[in-house]
Parts: C-alpha cells; structure tokens; sequence
C-alpha cells in the first residue's frame, strides 16, 4: 500500500430481479479492485436472496466498517433497488451509496434526479473509474471532476462527467466469481470484446461505438482459467459484435483446438453480413454449436429505417450458410418498430417461421432515451404513459403507439407472436407441455392450428435432446456454491461473512 494512502471497503450489491445468472459486470468489478488498495465485498441477493435482506446489508455495514455501498441496477431490477435504497439509508444515514449498471448508463441523469438517497452515480466502464472513486472519497483525489463518468449534485444541478472507454481491454483482471462463493459453473459468460461501431435506431450502446477487442490469446488464458478452477461444461460469448474480424474469429477458433478446449459454446451478438463460409466453418470445427443473430424484422419497409448497417439479404444468407454448416441459429426480433402495424406484424412473424429457426425471441420496441427511435416517437408516435422507463420488460404495457399501429393492435399482435414463438422454440415430447402450447393457440391463434400442429411434428422428428441441450447454453447458467456459502465470501480471508 502506498504510504498516506488508505484502503477503503465497499460492498458491491447485485439486486433481486428475474434474470438468475452471475453478475458479469460486478465480477470485473470486484477484481479490479481486489487489485487495487482497496478491499470490495460482494452481496448476490438476486441468486442468493435473504428474508430481510436490509437488515443483512446493515449488519455488513455495521461489522465490515463500509463506507460505500453500491449497486447494480437493470431494468427489470429498478424498482427492487430503489426502494432497497431509501430503506438502507432511512437506517445508516452517513452511508454514501453509489448506482451503476445499464440503467444508470440508459438514464443516468432521469435516475440520479428522481431519487435524491443515490448520492452519486457512475456511467459507463467502471473498472478504472470506481477505484478513482474510491480515492475521491479518502481525499485522494481532489474534484468529483477527477472521476470519469460521475454523476453528481452541485448547488442544486446534476453534473455529468464525460466516460472514457477501456482501450486496453487485455489490461483488465479475469472476472473472480470467488467473490459470489460459486465454485462450479456448467455455463460460462466470456467478453472478447466490447462495443459497436454500428448504429441501429433502437439501441442504446450501452459499452459505445469504438469496438475494442482483447487478444486471442487473453481469451483463451481466461478460458483455461475457467475450466481449471470452475470446471466449466460450455461458454457463451457475449459480444455485440463478435465476428467484426474474420482473421480473429479463425485465430479464436484454431486456438481453440490447438488448445484442447473440447466444450460447447455459442455466440450472442454476431453480424450477419460478416458471416461466410470459412468463418462458420471454423466455427463448427472448433465446437460452436448456436449463433444468436439480431435480425429484428424481415419486413423489408420496417428493416430498411432500422439502420443495421446490412440487408436483409445478408441476414437470408447468413441463415443458410449456418444451415449448411448444421450450426443452429437463434433470432432477436423487435415488435413495433417504425413502419410495423398489425397486419405486416402478423404477416412477417408467419414468414419467420416458414424459415424454421432453431430458437426465436421477441420483444416490443423500447424508445431508449438517446436513440433515433426516441425521436422518432416524439414526432410520429404517442408515448404510453403507463409504461414503466425503468422496467422495459414489461410487455404488457408497450412503450409507445402510433396511428397506424394502436396499442391494443400491438397487444394483440404480441399475444399472436409469442404463441408462434413457442410453436418454433417448442422441444418437448410430454403430452402435458403439448397440452398447455395446443390451448394456448386455440385462445391467441386458432385458425393456424393445423399449421401450428403440423410445424411442430416435424420438430418433434429432429434430435429434441440435442437441441434442448443448446438452448440451455443460451439461456440462463447454472452454478453451484460453496458448501457454506451464505451470501457474501472474504476472498482475502477465505471465509464466509
């Protein structure tokens, strides 16, 4: 430790929400600065959750002498985490919380001002900025100014701190999933990259433009890491955009093989005017098993204002050339975008499945505040005001309308939708799963039942085991603790606290 320089503690919160996996960017976190002078504690009440996890946190405070307590907030963990806010602080007032996470980066300013117990706010890569954070609060920094990305109170106004990205990505720690008490993971989240360079009108960019990559062999240390100390089964590549680089998605998967790494894994975040024959090909030779394209429409009047940055062409032979290589493809799609209405909606979802996906996955069109779709509602559309900014998952209250494709047209598309969804990812032979999907269509989309029954024979005919097996590495990742883990684990000490 640097003389004159003192180790703060900060315990680090991961919120109650619906989506159960690690917290990715919390374990970078921790390990940034567990590497630094300072000592983070992490609390997991989203997988771990307590009866009353505001008296747990209190009793951190109280035994661990934390000063700083900061918290992870997504959309659908919002509404958990402020109200958690205003609890700890009614009962340890001098303690000094900080927000972070996606919403912070969507909202940050709408976050911080509505809710006066966050008394500080960090947006964008936080490994740098939070142990300059740190240092602020010990005095040994001088400005809020200093810190990259905060937000903060000055005479009454919000200021904002311009965020600055991570170039060397290669310079970061391994995320230490020691700090949740996890000692084995089947399914393994891995980051070979962060941000887009692309603009589509919907997304917010929440890691920026400048795509930045880490070097193979990085990956691959991590990679060996993880099967050697979580006895890891398959990985899940989390890019936005991890085939930008042919060269490197071949380098990858050579290195793969040259290494002995025999494991599954699929991509989340991959362009499909970069795919071609010997990428994909390298890809399935090295175990990949899933590619997860973000296609959002393949109405050709609704893809050309999305500005993807490709055709749909592209994505048609993206498709087929992952076909011809036996490599199974999900698709991201978005309901509602500019130029949709009831009738295309329907009309292009039913496309859709004559192109018999492997997986699909639908979601409303969300106007993110910063986005050319948030503009272009205010000019041509009707912001629903019972949406909930800060739960964007809620799809039952859509986010937005126009005239042209009214709000109860958009439910009732939804419901269609999401019945044909479940038709295509449908991989169950139990008469009582087929049961509940057969009443399901019968209430949102009757007159497609023969077709519906028909498409689903046929999937019935594939390897249902195989794909259930990949669609489990999409989703959500299964872990085992400690045998004594109770919540939170003192890496330095090796114990439970």
């Amino acid at each position: 430790m640097e003389c004159g320089k003192k180790k703060m503690k900060i315990l680090l919160i991961d919120p109650q929400s619906s989506y159960k996996a690690p917290n990715l960017g919390l374990l970078y976190l921790c390990s940034s600065l567990a590497n630094s002078k300072h000592e983070p504690y992490l609390l997991d009440l989203n997988n771990y959750p307590f009866e009353n996890p505001v008296k747990r946190v209190t009793d951190l405070i109280d035994n661990l002498s934390i000063k700083v307590v900061g918290l992870s907030i997504t959309d659908v963990s919002y509404k958990w985490s402020i109200d958690f806010i205003n609890k700890i602080k009614k009962q340890r007032k001098n303690i000094t919380i900080i927000a972070g996470g996606p919403q912070v980066n969507i909202i940050g300013k709408e976050v911080f001002e509505n809710n006066e117990n966050i008394d500080y706010a960090l947006k964008g890569e936080g490994e740098r900025s939070i142990i300059d954070f740190l240092d602020f609060q010990e005095g040994n920094l001088k400005e809020e100014e200093d810190v990259a990305g905060l937000l903060y109170r000055n005479n009454g106004a919000v200021r904002e701190n311009n965020k600055g990205d991570i170039i060397d990505l290669d310079s970061l720690f391994f995320p230490d999933y020691s700090f949740l008490g996890i000692e084995e993971i089947s399914g393994y989240m891995v980051l070979t990259s962060r941000g887009c360079p692309y603009r589509c009108i919907f997304c917010a960019r929440n890691t920026g433009n400048r795509w930045r990559i880490r070097l193979v062999d990085n990956v691959i240390d991590e990679l060996k890491y993880a099967i050697e100390s979580l006895n890891i089964k398959s990985f899940r590549i989390v890019d936005a955009s991890f085939n930008l680089n042919e060269a490197r998605v071949i380098e990858f998967c050579n290195k793969l093989i040259n290494n002995n790494i025999n494991i599954p894994w699929m991509v989340s975040g991959i362009r499909a005017d970069r795919i071609t024959d010997k990428s994909i090909e390298a890809m399935k030779n090295a175990g990949c098993k899933m590619l997860a394209m973000g296609i959002e429409t393949i109405d050709p009047g609704v893809f050309k204002g999305i500005k993807k940055g490709e055709k749909l062409e592209d994505i048609f032979n993206a498709i087929r050339i992952c076909k011809k290589f036996k490599l199974e493809v999900g698709y991201y799609m978005i309901l509602g975008l500019p130029g949709d209405n009831y009738e295309r909606s329907i009309k292009y979802a039913r496309k859709l499945q004559e192109l018999r996906p492997d997986y699909v996955m639908y979601n409303q069109a969300v106007p993110f505040r910063g986005t050319d779709l948030y503009d272009w509602v205010k000019e041509n559309g009707q912001f629903n005001s019972e949406f909930t900014w800060q739960q964007t998952r809620d799809y039952e209250k859509p986010a937005y309308w126009t005239d042209e494709f009214s709000i109860n047209e958009r439910l009732k598309a939804f419901r269609i939708i999401q019945t044909i969804v479940k038709v295509i990812n449908f991989a169950s032979r139990k008469p009582d799963d087929l049961g509940i999907l057969i009443k399901e269509i019968k209430q949102n989309d009757p007159d497609s039942l023969d077709y519906h029954l028909s498409y689903i024979g046929n999937t019935l005919e594939q390897n249902v085991d195989e794909k259930n097996t990949i669609k489990h590495i999409h989703k959500e990742t299964d872990f085992k603790y400690l045998e004594d883990y109770n919540g939170c684990f003192d890496i330095k000490a090796r114990r439970m606290i």
